[in-house]
């Protein structure tokens, strides 16, 4: 059943002339009485007045449960139970006590209410649409189109029925009627946010990018918070190149609700494509605790723990997708890797590739080069030679950084002499800075920022190992600091941040996302940008 539609129909429980019954549920209740004496006409209006008026008292806590609001549904059902004690036939009490019932799990029962208030009182428009609903979940859109433009017939002032059409609208692609249909909306409830989320995606999907974004600046005005909004305005700016604009709006869709699965996963993945393996793996790991049958998102989580150098919990995750579908190609591609790359286990690489190979589709590229990669392992497997070499190189370089971090410490001139070019000294200093990202990401983890004193030492290392030339300041200096700028605002240290997207901006003065951190974090402590703006 639809959660939009049935929260905007909880709204306007309480009585029945607020969603378009007029006063029909008097003469609804009146209608049912047996006995045709004046004496027990005056009793059963007196005991519909009285039913009427407590349900009129619980209007305030109907609404917050319409709006997802805490509520107390127990006392609710309860106080609902009441009214109908007063009034059996009182069809509003009987309908807000289903929607009190599925907020409490019973989805069948209060689904079997709905049906049997629809078949006594066709004309009843909240059961009417959450019937409809039902039917667009189980696939019968047609019918359902049918009680919606039947209701918005006989209602000039509906706006919950044209909603549910421009819904339909919109998922069929047909986004001029969903327009229109939000147009009509409004002109009857201008605050309806439900209208602009619509009206804003079928101008989005239409290609209308300005209309989109007045709509949804619109929409934002009326409820700031709102999630729905923040992300179409997200693809909004995305479409139009905006990265920094669009991956904020996810940022303000996941602080209003911290469950958006779908949010997490956009930028989780985008923080993958910019090597930023902690954003990434904070929201896979939040989307994994949601949903941990979710073996996408772990093996999103798999990749950025790789990034991140824990390659035993990278294992791990890729195992644990492989123990609930055995054949994710994914899966067994990647663990193939993380055997070859990272631990060196050219066995059980192999294997993989195999395993991946027989189960890809045709046309996949990547996988097509299996043979390369098998061969590749089974060369490296018989190398014993250039197995050993390979560890003693890293572990000479290993010594030539932790020489050159010991260095910094202790405020010496380090040693580059065991490096082979600047090339080398900028990829060490990459290390650092992805290690230095894991230490945080652990201590945030751990609740225990003191760590972060550690991760700070061990960026200093990171800077004074590149070199200086015009290559590093574009590939190392400025991006590294950009990186460190992003955790330090996370960690709450807005001064320091500003301090070190100042030095990004030395390093690489044209450097745009530079040039936009600066201004921002400008504006946040009230700071004048720097004259190189």
């Amino acid at each position: 059943m639809s959660s939009a539609h049935k929260l905007t129909a909880v709204g306007c429980l309480a009585f029945a002339a607020a969603c378009g019954g007029g006063g029909s549920e008097t003469k609804s209740a009146q209608a049912g009485a047996v006995s045709s004496s004046t004496d027990k006409n005056a009793a059963a209006k007196s005991k519909q007045d009285e039913a009427n008026t407590k349900l009129a008292s619980l209007s305030d806590a109907l609404d917050r449960l319409g709006e997802g609001k805490p509520v107390d549904a127990g006392w609710l059902e309860q106080q609902l139970q009441q009214v109908l004690a007063i009034d059996s036939s009182n069809r509003s009490a009987r309908y807000n006590l289903a929607v009190v019932k599925e907020a409490r799990g019973d989805a069948t029962g209060a689904k079997a209410t709905y049906q049997e208030l629809y078949k006594q009182f066709p004309d009843y428009a909240p059961a009417a649409e959450n019937v409809a609903a039902d039917m667009v979940a189980a696939g019968d859109v047609q019918k359902a189109s049918e009680i919606y433009k039947s209701i918005a017939a006989k209602d000039p002032k509906d706006t919950t029925s044209r909603l549910a059409l421009a819904r339909i609208a919109l998922r069929d692609q047909r986004y001029d009627e969903a327009i229109e249909l939000c147009r009509q909306s409004l002109q009857r409830e201008a605050q309806s946010v439900e209208a602009f989320r619509i009206l804003a995606e079928s101008y989005r999907l239409q290609g209308n990018l300005p209309m989109a974004e007045l709509v949804t600046a619109r929409g934002l005005k009326v409820d700031k918070d709102d999630v729905q909004l923040h992300y179409t305005l997200a693809q909004i700016l995305f479409q139009k190149n905006d990265l920094p604009g669009g991956v904020n709006q996810l940022k303000l869709a996941v602080a209003a609700d911290p469950n958006l699965t779908k949010v997490r996963g956009q930028l989780a993945d985008i923080a993958l494509q910019y090597r930023d393996y902690g954003n990434a793996s904070q929201n896979f790991e939040a989307i994994v605790k949601q949903q941990p049958q979710n073996n996408a998102a772990k093996i999103g989580l798999a990749v950025s723990y790789k990034g991140l150098g824990r390659y035993d919990q990278s294992e791990k995750l890729y195992k644990e997708v492989l123990t609930s579908d055995v054949n994710n190609v994914d899966a067994n591609w990647d663990l193939a890797v993380l055997y070859h790359r990272n631990l060196n286990r050219y066995d059980d690489a192999i294997t993989y590739y195999k395993k991946a190979r027989g189960l890809a589709v045709p046309g996949d590229q990547e996988i097509m080069k299996a043979e390369d990669f098998i061969a590749e392992a089974e060369k490296q497997k018989g190398d014993q030679f250039a197995m050993k070499a390979r560890e003693e190189a890293e572990k000479k370089k290993k010594d030539a950084i932790d020489s050159v971090c010991i260095a910094v410490a202790a405020k010496k001139k380090p040693d580059f002499s065991n490096f082979v070019d600047e090339g080398e000294r900028i990829e060490a200093a990459w290390g650092l800075m992805v290690q230095a990202q894991g230490v945080v990401q652990q201590a945030a983890n751990d609740g225990d920022l003191s760590k972060v004193d550690g991760a700070e030492q061990t960026v200093a290392c990171a800077y004074a190992m590149v070199p200086e030339s015009p290559k590093a300041s574009t590939e190392a200096c400025a991006p590294m600091r950009i990186m460190w700028t992003q955790i330090q605002y996370q960690l709450g240290r807005n001064q320091d941040a500003m301090k070190t997207i100042k030095e990004a901006r030395k390093c690489d003065p044209e450097n745009p996302d530079a040039k936009l951190i600066e201004q921002q974090l400008g504006e946040l402590l009230g700071q004048a940008p720097s004259a190189s703006n």
